[in-house]
């Protein structure tokens, strides 16, 4: 919409000699539809763009083609700024800009300027050293250079900047064009490292097969508190065995819903009694108020979880096939899968280097705790207080 406003603005100076009144800072993108395919998709239904505000189409008595500068303006950004956008084939344009009200174009008619509201001048402040980090970095990894030497870096790129005292720690999140991860040369270069999960190739979306197993003394989710499942009270988690190459070894994970902290164990074996073992050396040093209940999946490794009792803990159970009850913990799975991919060999993994890959999951800011860590959080829970 800026440069909408910039070609408007050469417009009116090359027809009247003099910019004339508009307000082009409104726009609203309708998404469409896409067929998701390895090695680009299809578009099946267009997105649209709608202009939206007031601009003067009229100068002594010439007509300026507003709808036709906003709709070539906008085709222009597109096709300099989002490589994988046709345009002409995958955006529907729809312009709904206005004349300006008599009062406001009469304003840029006088010889004095004046102004009809609080916005006669603009200001704003310098941007702090982290700001300018953040933007620079930003910049390099949109700038035409960085694309062209790696073009599976996506546009949609995010970085946040988070400083404390003299460190500064940045996170960019940048989506990668799949054409490019998967292909020969991206396989060459290795590219498939900088994924989350670090996949080779795309997997196909089926079933996976489940050990059907009878729980004694099962409760279901469904019976849980409405404080545990809204997250109005801290000490409830949730639980889950990540399993080892061949099923022989794990690592027992639990995770706290309101602060999102991790905790994580060794098992020697996926079993019951390994299960609970770990459980108990997790929830034992704990005081009450940390460990009221766990919510674990249907797993044959779960049927000594009334032992939990022992500690104060009430146990739940998701609904089968339904892992997304336990979002939670099975994004934390996830995220220790990125250090130990599936297929991983857990036999040579010691504990301190567990606790070194649980620590720095636990000491990333989050989005969703306000940028704050899981482990600050659980602290604050706690009542407990770090002088840094």
């Amino acid at each position: 919409m800026e440069q909408v406003s910039v070609e408007l603005s050469r417009e009116y100076l090359r027809t009247c000699g003099r910019i004339l009144h508009h307000n082009i800072d409104k726009a609203f993108l309708v998404a469409g539809s896409a067929e998701v395919r390895l090695g680009g998709g299809v578009v099946t239904e267009p997105m649209r763009l709608i202009f939206g505000d007031r601009a003067t189409a009229e100068c002594d008595g010439q007509r300026v083609a507003v709808e036709e500068i906003a709709v070539r303006t906008a085709k222009a950004w597109i096709r300099d700024n989002l490589r994988f956008v046709d345009p002409e084939r995958h955006v529907v344009y729809d312009v709904q800009i206005k004349p300006g009200s008599p009062e406001l174009v009469d304003i840029f008619q006088r010889e004095r300027p004046v102004a009809n509201d609080t916005s006669a001048a603009v200001g704003f402040a310098p941007l702090s050293p982290t700001e300018r980090v953040v933007l620079d970095v930003e910049r390099l990894l949109n700038g035409r250079e960085f694309k062209r030497e790696f073009p599976e870096v996506g546009e949609d790129v995010k970085v946040m900047g988070y400083r404390r005292g003299d460190a500064l720690h940045l996170t960019a999140a940048v989506a990668f064009v799949d054409r490019f991860i998967y292909s020969e040369q991206g396989k060459k270069m290795g590219l498939s490292e900088y994924l989350p999960w670090k996949r080779t190739k795309r997997r196909r979306k089926r079933g996976r097969k489940v050990h059907r197993s009878r729980i004694p003394n099962r409760v279901s989710i469904r019976e849980r508190p409405i404080e545990a499942t809204s997250r109005a009270e801290f000490g409830h988690w949730e639980g889950d065995t990540v399993e080892g190459k061949g099923h022989k070894d794990g690592i027992h994970t639990e995770v706290e819903r309101v602060s999102r902290l991790l905790l994580a164990v060794k098992v020697n074996q996926v079993s019951s009694e390994q299960a609970i073992e770990a459980q108990k050396a997790m929830f034992a040093p704990l005081p009450a108020e940390a460990r009221k209940s766990t919510t674990l999946d249907n797993g044959r490794e779960n049927h000594r979880h009334a032992e939990l009792a022992e500690l104060g803990m009430a146990t739940y159970f998701a609904d089968p096939y339904s892992s997304w009850q336990r979002g939670t913990n099975e994004y934390h799975n996830g995220l220790l899968r990125r250090y130990l991919p599936k297929g991983s060999s857990f036999q040579d993994l010691d504990d301190d280097e567990l606790a070194d890959i649980v620590w720095e999951i636990n000491n990333r800011p989050r989005k969703v705790l306000n940028f704050n860590t899981p482990q600050e959080v659980y602290n604050h829970c706690l009542g407990v207080r770090i002088q840094l």
